[in-house]
């Protein structure tokens, strides 16, 4: 918005043009980048790509992003396969989607659909400057055109860079650009520059959004928790990000029907984000065999809890009840992760009775983990919902095994909780007025059993695991002996009918929401300098299920 309002003429159109082409750009790379199941295959096939010579020398070298195309055929495939998923299929001609944020009088037409091509932003005065990098097959007749057009051009060995500004002195450190992953879009991102280069936009959206949590009614808030903390919180963690990053690499690869988003974030040594181990070995697929496997979401984790904890005492402690010392809840919480050996799973469903949610803790002293956190809830060390209470914890005998059950009872309804969706939500979620917590220590570690899931069923899943779905297989494989490291396989539909079933009885819909999977596979591995990551779906099951949600 900054940048139109500085533009006027045909430089208003150019920039309404780059708008156009960076949201496409960013649907290729986020909402594209809905994924699929898995990623080793198509890293062996195309792990890194070479920028070539002629294309690199013509980058400023105080560019902040790097957006690299494998050939506006490759772009122009991948968009086709993503407009498959709406309503019409109509994609630009190729060669338009690399020249669309041009002047029209452009020779555009010498564009070659064939060869790499990018994008280089670059901040000038506070707003964005993108470089164009554009493979042509007569470079001259190119760059006249483009300075008749009344923008700079530099040639080099048959690309030429386009941009509405001379080149200046750098402003920021370079990009290394060679190598990139491989894929159809890979971009590479210097975070520290990017900040610098953009701090006054982002405290100024950082002080819109406080003043927003500050002036937001009270019935949209979660009670209990303190919102201008949270938000606090929030940003606290956004600044560690920001200070703690130094790259972050993004690439989007298309195989079939299979699109995936795989990412690299690069940390300085030592910082708070940084990995870090377990202390002991985790099995990630045994793990995934004792999940549910019709469950809407399903998750493990290979995860040193108590120091995740302590490296995110600060944004923690804003969970912490009102008349609580935060220190207190968040040593309480350490001491129960303290016995824990870093795996963890969990599925999670919800029907017309509630959730259901199962949870395994692996814990080298099961009862102890019980205890500590049974003792946590009841101390009332965490926020909660006004006017809940809980229950003294019941012991009882389920399916052949010793719990141990709480409830958590919520406020008697009112006509004006009737209003509120965010207790109205909670009560959908209930599937009631009492949410019912089961904790089961088992040899190796502790089940918990929240609302209305099949005790019996968990249990034997637990002490005979079966084998993962080939999503989460997949996914684990990609993870590696990662000494962090997590895999989630999510139903989009299942999310959408969850979303659907907690709105108010006066904002229901009609809208059905069709049967089937629609499976979105993400994971992120620690490595030594950083994490890897990656989100993965099926663009053939987005499809069908929204043609199946449209009534198509």
């Amino acid at each position: 918005m900054i940048m139109i309002e500085r533009c006027a003429g045909p430089r208003r159109r150019r920039c309404r043009k780059f708008m156009h082409l960076m949201y496409a750009l960013t649907a290729a790379l986020c909402g594209a980048c809905a994924p699929a199941s898995g990623a080793s295959p198509d890293r062996e096939q195309a792990p890194l790509r070479a920028v070539p010579g002629a294309m690199r020398d013509l980058v400023p070298a105080d560019t902040v992003l790097y957006v690299d195309a494998a050939s506006a055929e490759a772009l122009h495939a991948l968009v086709a396969a993503c407009a498959q998923i709406g309503p019409t299929s109509s994609v630009p001609e190729a060669r338009a989607l690399l020249t669309s944020a041009l002047p029209d009088s452009i020779a555009t037409d010498l564009v070659d659909p064939g060869r790499p091509a990018a994008l280089a932003l670059r901040a000038v005065n506070g707003h964005p400057v993108p470089t164009w990098i554009l493979p042509v097959s007569d470079a001259e007749a190119f760059a006249a055109s483009a300075r008749a057009a009344g923008m700079t051009a530099e040639t080099n060995a048959g690309w030429v860079s386009v941009a509405d500004e001379a080149r200046r002195d750098p402003l920021a450190g370079e990009l290394t650009f060679d190598p990139l992953p491989g894929g159809v879009i890979a971009a590479r991102i210097d975070i520290p520059a990017l900040v610098a280069a953009y701090r006054p936009m982002i405290d100024m959206a950082i002080q819109n959004m406080r003043t927003a949590m500050a002036t937001q009614p009270t019935q949209q808030a979660f009670p209990g928790v303190d919102m201008q903390a949270l938000t606090g919180a929030y940003v606290g963690l956004f600044d560690t990000l920001v200070t703690s990053a130094t790259r972050l690499d993004l690439v989007v690869r298309l195989a079939g029907s299979r699109i995936t988003l795989d990412g690299h974030l690069e940390l300085r040594p030592d910082g708070p984000l940084s990995p870090f181990d377990v202390r002991e070995p985790v099995d990630l697929r045994a793990l995934a065999g004792t999940l549910d496997s019709d469950a809407m979401g399903r998750v493990v984790g290979r995860c040193d809890m108590a120091e995740a904890m302590r490296r995110l005492a600060d944004f923690m402690q804003i969970f912490a009840a009102p008349d609580v010392d935060p220190e207190t809840m968040l040593a309480a919480s350490t001491r129960m992760y303290s016995n824990c050996t870093g795996g963890t799973a969990q599925s999670f469903d919800f029907g017309g009775d509630g959730m259901r949610v199962e949870s395994w803790f692996g814990s080298r002293d099961p009862a102890a983990f019980v205890e500590a956190a049974i003792g946590l809830i009841t101390s009332g060390a965490y926020a909660t919902w006004p006017g809940a209470t809980w229950d003294e914890p019941v012991h009882e005998s389920i399916a052949g095994v010793e719990a141990t059950r709480i409830v958590q009872r919520l406020p008697d309804a009112t006509e004006d909780d009737l209003a509120d969706p965010v207790l109205h939500s909670m009560r959908a979620m209930a599937g009631g007025d009492e949410i019912a917590m089961r904790y089961i220590p088992l040899d190796g570690g502790v089940l918990t059993v929240l609302g209305r899931a099949d005790v019996a069923r968990a249990v034997a899943r637990v002490r005979s695991p079966g084998e993962p779905s080939d999503a989460l297989a997949d996914a684990i494989e990609a993870v590696g002996d990662a000494g962090t490291a997590w895999v989630a396989d999510i139903d989009l539909s299942g999310l959408l009918a969850i979303g659907l079933s907690q709105l108010p009885p006066g904002q229901r819909t009609t809208m059905h929401v069709p049967a089937g999977r629609t499976s979105l596979t993400l994971w992120a591995a620690g490595r030594d300098d950083g994490w890897d990551f990656e989100l993965a779906l099926d663009l053939d099951e987005l499809k069908a299920f929204g043609a199946a949600l449209s009534g198509r």
